[in-house]
C-alpha cells in the first residue's frame, strides 16, 4: 500500500504526453488506444432477440485510424469470431449507429446464446480487419484492441433476415 501511494506521488508531475513516449521507449509500441467508446441501446443484455434483428448504440473517439466493429460470437465456434461490420455513426450524428436489419446467427440457432461484442481498434489492426471485412466473415481477435461493449443475447426465432 505504501509502495503504491509512492508511485502516485511520484507521477504526480508526469504529463500525459510522456506516458506515451515512456510507454514507447519501454515496450517499443504505442498505448493502447484510449478515449474510444461504445453501447448497445437495443438489444439489452439478456434480451431475447429475433434472429433478425435492429441493433442501435452509441460510439465515439473514432479519429484518425481508430474503427469500432461489431462481432458476434455463436456456439461452437471456438476462438473464431463472425465480423459482420464496421459500425459508422449515422448520418450527420457522430455518436448514434442504427442497424435496420442485422442477422445474428442460423434459422438452427433458435433458442441460443450469441455473445455480441464492440471492439475498438486502431493501426494495423484495423487494417487488418478492413482486409478481412473484405474477404472473410469469420476472424479472432486481433493481437491489439479494446473491448468496447459486450452483451449476451438469446435468439427468438428461425426467421432470417429478407
Amino acid at each position: 500500500m505504501i509502495a503504491g501511494l509512492a508511485l502516485v506521488r511520484d507521477l504526480g508531475d508526469v504529463r500525459f504526453s510522456d506516458i506515451g513516449r515512456y510507454w514507447s521507449a519501454f515496450w517499443g509500441s504505442s498505448p493502447p488506444a484510449g478515449n474510444m467508446t461504445a453501447s448497445f441501446d437495443s438489444p439489452e443484455d439478456g434480451d431475447k432477440v429475433p434472429l433478425c434483428s435492429s441493433l442501435s448504440g452509441t460510439v465515439s473517439g473514432l479519429t484518425g485510424d481508430r474503427a469500432a466493429w461489431l462481432l458476434l460470437k455463436g456456439p461452437n465456434t471456438g476462438d473464431l469470431y463472425y465480423l459482420t461490420r464496421r459500425i459508422i455513426p449515422a448520418s450527420g450524428d457522430d455518436v448514434r449507429w442504427h442497424l435496420t436489419s442485422q442477422q445474428i446467427g442460423d434459422p438452427m440457432h433458435e433458442g441460443q446464446r450469441f455473445r455480441m461484442l464492440i471492439i475498438g481498434t486502431e493501426g494495423a489492426a484495423t487494417a487488418e480487419y478492413d482486409r478481412a471485412a473484405a474477404t472473410a466473415p469469420f476472424v479472432k481477435l486481433p493481437a491489439k484492441y479494446e473491448t468496447l461493449a459486450d452483451i449476451s443475447v438469446t435468439i427468438a426465432d428461425d426467421i432470417v433476415c429478407g
